[in-house]
């Protein structure tokens, strides 16, 4: 069982990672909804966009980790917040969503087709689902992660990643196809400038490290992250002027419900 996600950790790069959801929020503007469901909401960072973006409308947020709902409701107390699995029964947030949207959670869950046909089922006809989330599998930093781990299997065997990765952007397109004729897939690469390697170290470790660390004793966890630095280090050189470029690829749709 994987430990609760840590809000605070996530939140260190609080803008870079909030910027995807600021980019679908805007290919929504044209929109006046009444009712938004913010699924995997997180930390409010996602549904603080949207309530900046439509201030009139209902928002409901649906998170399945008690820490990241606690910041969430701090940051946020316009909303409203519910825990709740987001890939299994959406009953308990009812449905008739103008927007359904998603900022990262997807490539979190397995089944993918089923997920999104369940929620397309929140929204009511004429009604957007939007969602996002990375697909950086050959970043150096992400791929050494899966290289340092394959190096003792036997200890990262109940690491749920693995097998719910992003699928192919391809995948999608048929998905959303054999849901709606109105609906648009795309890519955008995010170019995060760093100063330090270890701000690379700390951004991989609100997401993508945390179920491996999981796995391992407090000594292990720092061996296995000591290890991960020192490839960073090797894998991305400073720019003449010092900096430090971490790049970042996202896959992005919209799909409106017949």
């Amino acid at each position: 069982m994987m430990s609760d996600w840590n809000s605070a950790q996530y939140l260190l790069f609080e803008n870079e990672r909030t910027a995807p959801a600021q980019d679908l929020a805007r290919r929504l503007s044209a929109l006046a909804p009444e009712k938004i469901l913010d699924l995997g909401c997180g930390p409010a960072n996602s549904t603080r966009v949207l309530y900046d973006q439509f201030p009139q409308a209902h928002l409901v947020g649906a998170d399945l980790s008690p820490d990241m709902l606690r910041r969430a409701r701090a940051a946020l107390p316009q909303a409203q917040f519910v825990q709740c699995d987001v890939s299994g029964d959406l009953s308990a947030l009812g449905d008739g969503y103008d927007i359904v949207f998603s900022n990262a959670v997807l490539q979190w869950l397995e089944n993918h087709a089923q997920v999104l046909s369940n929620w397309m089922t929140q929204l009511r006809p004429g009604g957007v689902l939007a969602v996002q989330m990375p697909i950086n599998e050959p970043e150096p930093a992400i791929a050494a992660i899966g290289a340092l781990a394959a190096r003792t299997p036997q200890r990262f065997e109940s690491v749920v990643y693995q097998s719910s990765r992003p699928l192919p952007l391809e995948a999608y397109y048929d998905m959303l196809s054999a849901m709606t004729d109105r609906f648009a897939v795309w890519t955008t690469t995010y170019c995060h400038r760093m100063t330090e390697h270890r701000q690379i170290l700390e951004w991989v470790r609100g997401a993508r490290l945390r179920p491996y660390l999981d796995c391992l004793s407090p000594e292990q966890a720092a061996e296995f992250e000591q290890a991960l630095l020192e490839q960073i280090q090797k894998d991305y050189p400073r720019r003449p002027n010092g900096d430090i470029l971490f790049f970042f690829r996202r896959l992005f749709f919209t799909a409106m419900r017949r």
